[in-house]
């Protein structure tokens, strides 16, 4: 993190990950600024991710039968930009309330190629055949995430609530709580709860019946 003004900080990173299957390469960077005597805190931060997918049965084609015989496309990519904007405003010496908004938007290859789903026998669920699942190549998320850390001496709470939507239809909720209690000067224990819950994407099912239209996706 770096001063580049008055009360105005950058911060620039950049992270990658390799594995046998799949490859990963980010950068991100960041503003902060403090305004009202450092009471409020304003930050804006970007980050870039490009992911390169290359599976051990090379990639499949979505809603193709899984035959044991290899596909012959070779890899895959995606690449994802996400943008979080924020405030951090101390009421008082002991309180404080922070705000988020998170914008994402990927694009590119968005199936596991390792996924299936199953084709049943509408009359006996007997399964006949699995196809590999088809996602769609692209996607915006939405967020916005609300907390509050109030201190009673050497106790403190910690209350967050976070409010997730995108465009393959998937809605969250998550709740979270925690307090921190202090043992004796040397210890402490710091309880916590937490309430999550998540509606299923347009796409999602449990199986595909035989005899009927393939879906465009499905997972």
């Amino acid at each position: 993190s770096t001063a580049i003004a008055e009360n105005t900080r950058i911060n620039i990173g950049a992270n990658g990950s390799k594995e046998k299957d799949f490859t990963s390469i980010a950068g991100r960077v960041g503003l902060t600024r403090e305004l009202n005597n450092k009471a409020t805190t304003l930050s804006l931060g970007l980050n870039f991710e490009h992911d390169k997918i290359d599976p051990f049965h090379n990639v499949p084609t979505g809603l193709t039968q899984m035959s044991g015989v290899e596909p012959a496309q070779r890899g895959e990519s995606r690449n994802v930009l996400s943008v979080v904007a924020g405030v951090t405003q101390i009421l008082k010496p002991n309180w404080l309330v922070q705000l988020n908004y998170s914008f994402g938007s990927g694009k590119g290859y968005q199936s596991d190629p390792y996924r299936f789903v199953s084709v049943i026998n509408p009359v006996t669920g007997a399964p006949l055949q699995y196809l590999y699942e088809a996602r769609p190549d692209s996607r915006t998320r939405h967020a916005v995430y609300a907390a509050t850390k109030i201190a009673f001496g050497s106790f403190v709470t910690d209350l967050s609530a976070r409010y997730y939507h995108d465009s393959w239809g998937i809605d969250s909720i998550t709740l979270e709580g925690s307090e921190h209690i202090p043992i004796g000067r040397k210890f402490y224990v710091e309880p916590n709860v937490r309430y999550y819950r998540q509606t299923k994407a347009d796409f999602f099912t449990y199986y595909l019946p035989s005899g009927t239209a393939l879906p465009s996706f499905a997972s």
